[in-house]
């Protein structure tokens, strides 16, 4: 199976409450890259992944609890990577805020910066089954605008940030940061940007782009239309796909959980949680998902068994300021108290007005036949053979596509409806 996933942050629209005045422009690259060939697995700071993953999924119960109903599919990394770039220029009480709701808390600017760089080389090197993962970080900065260089430095240091010197007023800025996106994402999120605030000091652009193939793929001769619950009384009809064999497979208290791996080397997978059939079995999944992130990458057992999974093309899109203010990121938001001093000379004073997200998943049963990962394969406790398990996932089911290396929640959607795009 091939799936496509595509996440995108917009936000961190910067407005001034102000006039700014004019400035030469820094004399830097505009087109930087990460040497992702310098990292190592070991390199990534563990305490940086899991911070991303915790502030992820808490954002994730957020954004499930204003809309339980409906389709949810959030990219943490995404999201993490921006407002961290942004936490290098916050001072004060807006970046205590900052690192707190981002779960980095203790940690200096470096050790951010360090840990994101190291980061992002290593989830950007090449798949050596030629899936592809992309994260991408762009600054849209207003022409005239002074901006401190330390601060756009770090952004194409540390997070690998292009720049660009924009008048906001102008059509021609808006069609171009939506074909940077366009771009970024293959096609996938066409218009990310509905209108430019001509008064913006800048914009912050992330992009997630995620394509892969099953290491066994879903057979299509096989596929069969079948009843998915969207909820206890209403049933669509929809395309299921099969496949039996040996799964990384857990049974949980309220819910089964499996892993699907990509490419032959497994250094990707989805995970599958499907919550048992008691009223606010979700509810109570998203939760435990919130309090214990590891639960999406400890290691589990493999056992034989068999899967029926629906296909699924939806796509979400989210504004998250309200989300981000009950986790604690209030004063970032407020024009007379924001203090991000470390991006641009003050005053005007900035502070951040939008912060945008939009992503879209499209799976079916496109793949490459490869051997079974390494990893799948060293884990213990399979099941004997007269006792193989049957998921099928015919109701409402949380899924998360992480990156096996590094632990890195890349992906975490909520399915309500499948067909929903």
């Amino acid at each position: 199976m091939r799936i496509k996933t595509a996440g995108m942050l917009l936000g961190l629209a910067l407005l001034c409450t102000g006039c700014g005045q004019s400035i030469g422009e820094p004399n830097l690259n505009r087109h930087p890259a990460i040497d992702k060939s310098l990292y190592e697995p070991s390199d990534v700071n563990p305490a940086v992944v899991q911070a991303s993953n915790d502030f992820g999924l808490a954002l994730f119960e957020e954004l499930y609890q204003v809309k339980p109903d409906q389709n949810l599919f959030l990219s943490p990394i995404s999201v993490s990577t921006a407002l961290a770039l942004l936490s290098q220029g916050a001072n004060g009480q807006t970046r205590e805020e900052l690192v707190t709701t981002l779960k980095l808390g203790g940690m200096t600017k470096e050790e951010i910066a360090a840990g994101y760089r190291s980061l992002l080389g290593l989830l950007g090197q090449s798949r050596k089954d030629g899936g592809v993962l992309r994260i991408a970080n762009s600054l849209w900065l207003r022409e005239g605008k002074a901006f401190d260089d330390g601060f756009l430095t770090s952004g194409q240091i540390n997070y690998g940030a292009e720049l660009e010197r924009v008048d906001f007023a102008q059509s021609r800025t808006l069609d171009a940061m939506n074909a940077w996106v366009a771009k970024s994402t293959e096609g996938h999120i066409p218009k990310m940007v509905e209108e430019l605030d001509a008064e913006a000091a800048m914009y912050v652009l992330n992009a997630v782009y995620f394509s892969g193939a099953w290491t066994d793929p879903f057979q299509p001769g096989i596929t069969q239309e079948g009843s998915f619950y969207t909820d206890e009384t209403k049933s669509i009809r929809t395309s299921f796909m099969k496949r039996g064999g040996m799964f990384e497979y857990a049974e949980q208290e309220g819910f089964d959980m499996i892993r699907l791996t990509y490419g032959q080397e497994g250094d990707a997978y989805m995970a599958i949680l499907l919550p048992e059939r008691k009223p606010g079995a979700m509810e109570r999944l998203v939760r435990k998902l919130a309090s214990k992130p590891e639960l999406l990458t400890e290691a589990i057992g493999e056992r034989r068994g068999s899967i029926e999974l629906p296909k699924v093309k939806l796509s979400y899109e989210a504004n998250l300021e309200e989300p981000l203010i009950r986790l604690g990121l209030q004063e970032a938001f407020s024009p007379g108290n924001a203090d991000f001093s470390g991006v641009a000379p003050e005053p005007p004073n900035l502070y951040i007005s939008k912060v945008k997200h939009k992503s879209t998943l499209e799976m079916n049963e496109e793949g490459t036949i490869a051997s079974a990962a390494t990893e799948v394969e060293m884990l213990a406790g399979a099941a004997p053979p007269d006792n193989p398990f049957r998921m099928v996932v015919d109701r409402p089911f949380v899924t998360a596509i992480v990156d096996r290396a590094t632990g890195c929640l890349l992906f975490a959607g909520i399915v309500n409806d499948p067909e929903a795009d």
